[in-house]
């Protein structure tokens, strides 16, 4: 079974959820990599620990992220140009459906707010250094506010994978890996967990 990430939507900032929340909560997965649209939605301060049971060893803490569904769509929309300063302009147009997609989860003003988690614990399981994977990641949630290439630099190759032709500040940006347009797609925004996120 692959190690995923999962983006989670509920009514609780309680970034503790069990299998069953997972499975019934969950909007979009990706298998060994958080990608890149999602950490729009965090800064440093939405970085949680949680305990987490192993197997065979003691309770652990896990990092994962929570933010307020509201603040997170404000986010997004404040951080495109920041987005786009990286990644080829082609992928605006997916960037909007992500926008869209935020938009449709969230309730009316007059209710209480949901809560956008990602559980990343199978993906820092996987992890050679827990605790240098939890300080790079509040790292990589912080390279979306600005256009630093060395913070940049750990987002992509750290934690979400896509390999980029002429360097992130060419002119000539190109996506190189993965090779197919679906494989982009998950490594952008996630796939589908119950196809929520596909427009028709």
């Amino acid at each position: 079974m692959a190690n995923q990430v999962f983006l989670v939507v509920n009514d609780s900032a309680n970034p503790i959820l069990d299998e069953i929340d997972k499975n019934e909560k969950a909007l979009l997965a990706c298998n060994y990599s958080i990608p890149l649209f999602w950490f729009t939605l965090y800064s440093p301060n939405d970085v949680f620990l949680m305990d987490v049971e192993m197997d065979d060893a003691p309770v652990e803490q896990a990092p994962t992220l929570v933010v307020d569904l509201p603040t997170g769509i404000e986010r997004a929309e404040e951080r495109a140009n920041n987005v786009f300063h990286i990644l080829p302009h082609s992928y605006m147009d997916l960037y909007q459906q992500w926008l869209r997609f935020l938009k449709g989860l969230a309730p009316h003003p007059a209710l209480p707010p949901k809560y956008v988690h990602i559980d990343l614990t199978e993906l820092w399981m996987m992890s050679d250094d827990a605790e240098q994977f939890t300080k790079d990641l509040r790292m990589a949630v912080s390279a979306v506010d600005r256009t630093d290439r060395a913070l940049w630099d750990v987002l992509i190759e750290e934690f979400v994978g896509i390999v980029m032709r002429s360097g992130f500040f060419s002119k000539e940006k190109k996506i190189t890996y993965p090779k197919t347009v679906d494989g982009i797609q998950s490594l952008l925004t996630g796939y589908d967990w119950y196809g929520t996120f596909r427009e028709k």
